[in-house]
């Protein structure tokens, strides 16, 4: 079967999105990534720069976790300077100042992608965007929804002791979060640290695509349960972290 012209959405995510990349490259056999595009980070995210992303988490997270994701960081880019490539070395990369701007609807539209996958993306598709690949946008939220819309919803799970978390890839529409959800994956979460949780998510988030794109090939109605209530999360502040950390949760 012919494979699916795919183009993949995100942002420079120092952390996870190598191993998001690479897991779906090695995995999501069905797909055919023809170009990688680079936006803006989320708006939790105070600035562009490296500078100004470190100031959030210190001023969020505190100065321990601070220090700990500086490492990771400083290690990660060490490894990448001296380890082998990615195995998306060769897939065109586009940096673009918004995935919503006339330059991006006019790359998309050049590379007439089937589907648009978002991974790691730190922006709200508009309708220019949505209309341009006939089989949709596919975007990874690592939440169970409706339950956990919004940002950050591994901490927000974390904090409330659920047992799972839920890896929930859905068909973008303009609604937050709101999409048919089409691909599902669970992850235990007790007994871990977020950023244990996040780098198992991070390795897993290809399964959940699998099961979507499987669905849309397939054209099967798969029922995901709707997880209730319905809620949205913004960006945790300092305060729901020392909340977090006081009643024994830990960061890393």
């Amino acid at each position: 079967m012919k494979k699916i012209r795919t183009v993949i959405v995100t942002h420079d995510e120092p952390l996870f999105l190598r191993k998001t990349l690479e897991g779906i490259f090695a995995n999501c056999s069905d797909l055919d990534p023809i170009c990688i595009i680079e936006g803006p980070p989320p708006k939790m995210i105070d600035g562009h720069s490296i500078i100004k992303r470190g100031t959030s988490v210190l001023k969020t997270f505190g100065i321990l976790a601070f220090a700990f994701y500086s490492y990771k960081l400083i290690k990660n880019k060490i490894s990448q300077f001296f380890g082998s490539n990615p195995n998306y070395i060769k897939c065109e990369i586009k940096r673009v100042p918004s995935v919503n701007s006339a330059e991006s609807i006019a790359i998309m539209s050049d590379l007439e992608p089937d589907l648009i996958l978002s991974v790691l993306a730190g922006e709200i598709f508009k309708r220019d965007i949505i209309n341009i690949p006939p089989l949709g946008i596919l975007n990874v939220h690592t939440g169970q929804l409706p339950k956990y819309k919004g940002l950050m919803p591994t901490f927000w799970a974390l904090k409330n002791n659920e047992p799972k978390i839920g890896i929930s890839t859905f068909l973008v529409n303009e609604i937050i979060d709101g999409g048919k959800v089409l691909g599902y994956h669970e992850i235990d979460s007790l007994h871990t640290s977020h950023f244990e949780l996040m780098e198992r998510v991070y390795e897993e988030l290809w399964i959940s695509i699998n099961v979507a794109v499987k669905n849309i090939i397939n054209n099967e109605e798969i029922i995901f349960n709707d997880f209730l209530p319905e809620q949205y999360f913004s960006a945790p502040k300092k305060n729901d972290v020392d909340d977090f950390l006081a009643s024994g949760g830990k960061l890393f």
